[in-house]
C-alpha cells in the first residue's frame, strides 16, 4: 500500500523537475514535524529508483537544511537530463513506535513517474505489519490524515493524493483507501477513466460487479474523454455521488472545494464504487453502436451533391 501524488508543475523542465523535489521535501518536512518522519540519508539516482532497478546512485545527503540540500541538488542537475533524475528520502515511519523502514521519492523520470506520480512515499513490512494494518487501525490514521491534510495546506501544487494498495494506474480508484482532489470534478474525470477501462479489463467488471452484458466500449469510442466527462458534469449525477459519499457510513467523507473520501475499513470504498457505478454503466451501454453512427454518416455523405 503506498501514498501517491500528483502535482502541478509549471514552468520549464527545470522548474518542474525541482518542483517535484521541493514537493517532495514539503512531504516529509510537514511528517517530521509532527512527529511521524524521521528522515536519515537523501539519495539522488539517475536512470532508476536504486541500483536494483538500474539506476546509478549519484550523491547521498544528509537531512540537513532544505535550502542546502535543494541548492546541492541543483548543482548536480545542471547540465544533465533532468528527466532521467529521482531523489529518495530514507527515512523512518512512527520513530518511537513501531519504526517502519520507509522511503519517500520524487520521480523526474517519465517512465517511472507514470507509475508512481511525481512524489511517492511507501514502507517496508516491518513486525509483520504493513502500511495497510497501520492505515486501519483507528489511531495511525488519525495521523496520516493528520499529515496528508497538512501537506496539502502546505503545499498547494498538490492536485491528487491516493493512498492504495496497487502501484498499477489501472487499479488508481479500485485499490484505494483513500482519495484527494483538488478540484472535485477532477474526480468526475477519475470516473470516465474507469469506465473507458471497463470493456478491456475483465478484472475489474468482476472486481465492480458490472455485468459482462454491459460491456460497451464501442458506444464509447466516438467520444472524447473531454465530451464525456463535460457532459457528465451537465448531470446531478456528481453532486448525487457526494450526497450518496456523505450519508454512507462506512465512508469518511469531507468536502469544501475540495473532496477528501476514505474507506473506514478495508474494502469500504471499493463497496462504495460497487453501488455508484452500476447506473453509469447503464448510461453508456445505451449509447448508440459505433457502427450505427458510421453507417449514418456513410449514407448522409454518400448522397452530397456539390454545386
Amino acid at each position: 500500500m503506498t501514498v501517491h501524488v500528483v502535482l502541478n508543475p509549471t514552468g520549464t523542465w527545470r522548474e518542474k523537475a525541482m518542483h517535484r523535489v521541493r514537493g517532495l521535501f514539503s512531504l516529509v518536512r510537514t511528517g517530521r514535524s509532527l512527529g511521524i518522519l524521521d528522515p536519515h540519508k537523501i539519495n539522488v539516482y539517475r536512470g532508476g529508483p536504486s541500483e536494483a532497478l538500474g539506476g546509478e546512485l549519484v550523491d547521498s545527503i544528509p537531512p540537513e537544511t532544505t535550502s542546502y540540500t535543494v541548492k546541492r541538488i541543483i548543482e548536480h542537475f545542471r547540465g544533465l537530463d533532468l528527466d532521467e533524475h529521482i531523489v529518495e528520502v530514507e527515512c523512518t515511519f512512527l520513530p518511537g513506535e513501531i519504526a517502519f523502514p520507509a522511503t519517500a521519492t520524487a520521480f523526474n523520470h517519465y517512465d517511472w513517474r507514470y507509475i508512481y506520480r511525481d512524489v511517492h512515499f511507501d514502507t517496508y513490512k516491518t513486525h509483520n505489519k504493513t502500511f495497510v494494518d497501520l492505515y486501519f487501525d483507528d489511531d495511525y490514521q488519525h495521523k496520516i490524515h493528520q499529515w496528508l491534510n497538512r501537506f496539502v495546506e502546505d503545499f498547494r501544487s498538490v492536485q491528487e493524493i491516493d493512498i492504495r494498495e496497487d502501484v498499477e494506474e489501472t487499479a488508481k480508484l479500485v485499490d484505494a483507501h483513500f482519495i484527494f482532489r483538488r478540484k472535485k470534478s477532477d474526480f468526475d474525470v477519475n470516473l470516465i477513466e474507469l469506465m473507458r477501462k471497463l470493456p478491456k479489463e475483465s478484472k475489474l467488471r468482476k472486481r465492480l460487479k458490472t455485468q459482462p452484458a454491459q460491456e460497451f466500449g464501442d458506444q464509447m469510442n466516438p467520444y472524447t474523454r473531454g465530451f464525456l466527462v463535460q457532459t457528465l458534469q451537465e448531470t446531478n449525477y456528481p453532486e448525487e455521488i457526494l450526497r450518496y459519499a456523505e450519508k454512507d457510513e462506512e465512508l469518511g467523507y469531507n468536502v469544501a472545494n475540495s473532496l477528501v473520501l476514505f474507506s473506514r475499513e478495508k474494502g469500504s470504498f471499493l463497496r462504495f464504487l460497487q453501488r455508484i457505478l452500476p447506473p453509469l454503466v447503464d448510461v453508456f451501454s445505451k449509447f448508440p453502436q459505433q457502427s450505427n453512427i458510421t453507417e449514418k454518416m456513410k449514407k448522409a455523405a454518400d448522397v452530397i451533391t456539390l454545386r
